[in-house]
């Protein structure tokens, strides 16, 4: 798999995500579930090759958490979102 660009961008309770290419939204959110993240369903958007969803906050999974997850992932470019 090559490497894909994510911009993340924290906002109140949860992180949105904005994934390069569908396929890469739908592999990111698996593994995002799988350790235990909990995640929206993702959209297109519209007249682009991207992806956008949310990752929920909770006690356990603070937003550090999922900046930390995602930039360690080697398959991806993570960028933070402009606030």
């Amino acid at each position: 798999m090559n490497q894909f660009d994510v911009w993340l961008r924290a906002v109140g309770a949860y992180t949105k995500l904005h994934v390069e290419g569908v396929a890469n939204a739908d592999w990111l959110r698996r593994q995002l579930e799988h350790h235990g993240f909990r995640c929206a369903a993702p959209l297109m958007l519209e007249g682009t090759e991207r992806c956008v969803f949310r990752v929920q906050h909770t006690a356990q999974m603070q937003r550090t958490a999922v900046r930390e997850f995602i930039e360690g992932l080697p398959e991806v470019h993570a960028m933070h979102a402009p606030e």
